[in-house]
This record gives structure tokens, C-alpha cells and sequence, in this order.
């Protein structure tokens, strides 16, 4: 314990010491936990992240999906509203699908589990269109032959 408060580990939201019973946090309260909590976070997903043309992209699917609608001038731009639902653990959060493109939101998912539909099912105001690993094909399909890349996520911006 003594040595730990030689080299204390700082609460990442207002930088007081963590407890040592508590050094694994990031935090060193609930009060500040919930501050990260919620809403959209990027680099939060699973995906090889980054930037493309000034947006950010959570997954190579995303990334398929914006070279794709750039280069064929589809208007789109990220969603930034979010659709408050209860998940399969009975709690609740708030759901943010990916882009709106015209009068449609657009949800990528590479794989889908049971909240994949909850949070969907939230949506109450526009038509969701989902784009799995099946419909995201042709769009990796067309980035990988247009920029003669097989891993396209070297096109992220440095």
C-alpha cells in the first residue's frame, strides 16, 4: 500500500488519487464513472478504428461503407441521436445507430446478438436499415479492388 502512494494511480475525470482498494479503475468514484458512461464514445466498439476524410469510423465495415458512399457522392453523415432502450440485462442504456443516409438510419453490425434487435426495436421516428457481414460485401468487395488494398483498413487516415 505505502508503495502504491508513491506512484498513485489519478482519476482520469477529475484527477484525484485513487484509493488503492480501488487502483484498477480508471475512476475514483461512481459520481465520476458515470461521467464516461453513456452516450457516444469513439473507439468503444470492437473494430479497427480511425479517421477517414474527417469521419470517424468504429469497424472496417464502417470504414467500406463511408469509402463506398463518398466515392458514389451518397449524401450521409453520422447519427448522432440516441434511442434510449432496455437491454437483455434489464438495464437501461442509450443506443446510437451509425449513420442517416436520406430519411434512413443505418445500423453495421458484423455480427448480431439479442440487443442488436432491442435497440433497434427502440427506433421510433425514421426507418432502420441493417447492413450485416452479408450486405457489407460489396462494399469491402468495391474499396478492395478500387484501392488495390486486401486489408482495408490501411486506408485510415494517420
Amino acid at each position: 500500500v505505502n508503495r502504491y502512494y508513491n506512484n498513485p494511480k489519478y482519476c482520469t475525470i477529475c484527477g484525484k488519487i485513487i484509493a488503492y482498494e480501488k487502483r484498477h479503475r480508471l475512476t475514483c468514484s461512481d459520481r465520476c464513472y458515470k461521467i464516461t458512461c453513456g452516450g457516444l464514445r469513439q473507439g468503444s466498439g470492437t473494430g479497427k478504428h480511425g479517421w477517414y476524410k474527417g469521419i470517424y469510423c468504429d469497424s472496417s465495415y464502417e470504414l467500406a461503407y463511408v469509402i463506398y458512399n463518398i466515392d458514389h457522392k451518397i449524401e450521409f453523415k453520422r447519427n448522432k441521436k440516441k434511442y434510449p432502450y432496455i437491454g437483455t440485462d434489464n438495464k437501461l442504456h442509450n443506443y446510437y445507430p451509425d449513420f442517416i443516409e436520406g430519411k434512413n438510419l443505418i445500423e453495421i453490425k458484423g455480427y448480431l446478438t439479442p440487443d442488436v434487435f432491442l435497440k433497434m426495436s427502440a427506433i421510433d421516428d425514421l426507418p432502420i436499415k441493417l447492413l450485416t457481414h452479408v450486405e457489407m460485401l460489396p462494399y469491402i468487395k468495391y474499396v478492395q479492388e478500387t484501392y488495390n488494398c486486401k486489408d482495408i483498413t490501411t486506408l485510415y487516415e494517420s
